[in-house]
């Protein structure tokens, strides 16, 4: 007979949740719950069971990566030029401009507060070349888009010629000359705006 209370007892604790599971959702006014106060025990029997509320859930906050630079750090795109079209390389500029030469290094400079680089190339010139072979061949290849072209020698090492001109959109700068016993050409332009 002991078994029949136990089993008494427990039915009841059961019926009692569910009739607070009940009594929660028939409480319901405009599809959210009522609040109720807790429920008190009264003496000798089990209080019935509290149910916690779900704190509301808030969306996080959206952040920048840590990493990210600041915004102003950016440069301005050009809205009337936003793919950059104007800093495409001039026509002369390129590796095989040279006949027979091979471009050792190409390469350009990091971008300046106006959003302005430099671009160069190095190159190696077949043996025999002179320095006055080497300016004759770049003059002819940018003469026709920079007609202001002067050449002079090299005041810092002999034997070195040096060609500079501009346009209104950039700067070129080309030496001819001989290091470490081989003949090589620079060839570099600088963007003015």
């Amino acid at each position: 007979m002991t078994l029949r209370p136990r089993l008494a007892l427990s039915l009841a604790v059961a019926l009692q949740a569910a009739c607070t599971c009940h009594t929660e959702s028939s409480a319901r006014v405009g599809g959210t719950p009522a609040k109720a106060a807790p429920a008190k025990a009264e003496p000798g029997k089990l209080a019935p069971p509290v149910k916690a509320e779900a704190p509301e859930a808030k969306a996080p906050e959206a952040k920048a990566p840590a990493d990210a630079p600041p915004p102003e750090a950016k440069p301005a795109v050009d809205e009337a030029d936003p793919l950059g079209k104007r800093f495409v390389d001039p026509d002369w500029f390129r590796k095989e401009m040279l006949e027979g030469a091979k471009a050792m290094d190409v390469s350009r400079s990091e971008r300046n507060e106006k959003g302005l680089f430099s671009s160069q190339i190095l190159f190696e010139l077949p043996a025999g070349t002179t320095s006055e072979q080497c300016a004759d061949q770049l003059e002819a290849k940018v003469k026709g888009d920079v007609p202001n072209l002067k050449r002079e020698p090299d005041a810092k090492a002999p034997g070195r010629l040096k060609i500079s001109g501009e346009t209104q959109r950039y700067r070129v700068t080309m030496m001819c000359g001989e290091a470490k016993g081989v003949m090589r050409a620079y060839v570099g332009y600088e963007w003015l705006e």
